[in-house]
């Protein structure tokens, strides 16, 4: 299984790592927590970061592993942690216990609790949310305001699906 999630972890890492990275942006992080880390908050990441605690970067592209990882902006790649933070997009996946986005997420949240502000592709895990949804919605509660796609739980809540309110079903097309 981890050998599964490292070979998973390293595609993804490839397909989505950019060619030509920006400029000032470093290329590895080291966190024991913010800010005893090799670089800043206020510097991107375009590579692997790792934070033991707690990490926290503008940006981050690549592979970032750790407890609590943070990111105040786009995050493209794959979060693996406990708690993966991010308050702007996501292109890619966040695999931990909770995973926050304050923004747009495309691609894929896997964990137990799942929390976007809109979401394209995936949510897995025992607690969804997010008011709109394209896509996926695995659990045993999803919630969302606007769906266009399916979800499958023991309570589903969707505003505009099959029925507000549905156990294991609900589904809206446009």
């Amino acid at each position: 299984m981890l050998r599964t999630i490292l070979r998973f972890s390293l595609v993804l890492l490839a397909l989505l790592t950019p060619t030509v990275a920006r400029a000032d942006a470093k290329p590895i992080n080291l966190a024991l927590f913010d800010p005893v880390q090799i670089f800043g908050r206020e510097d991107a990441i375009h590579g692997f970061r790792f934070s033991l605690l707690y990490g926290n970067n503008s940006e981050m592209k690549g592979l970032d592993i750790g407890l609590v990882s943070r990111v105040t902006g786009k995050v493209v790649g794959l979060q693996w942690g406990i708690v993966n933070w991010g308050e702007g997009s996501l292109g890619g996946a966040q695999l931990g216990a909770v995973n926050y986005l304050k923004g747009d997420a495309t691609g894929a949240q896997l964990g137990v609790v799942n929390l976007a502000d809109s979401a394209v592709g995936l949510q897995w895990g025992m607690v969804n949310y997010a008011p709109r949804v394209k896509g996926l919605q695995l659990g045993f509660v999803n919630v969302t305001d606007d769906l266009e796609g399916l979800q499958l739980g023991l309570v589903n809540v969707a505003k505009n699906g099959f029925l507000p309110v549905f156990v294991i079903v609900n589904f809206a097309f446009k």
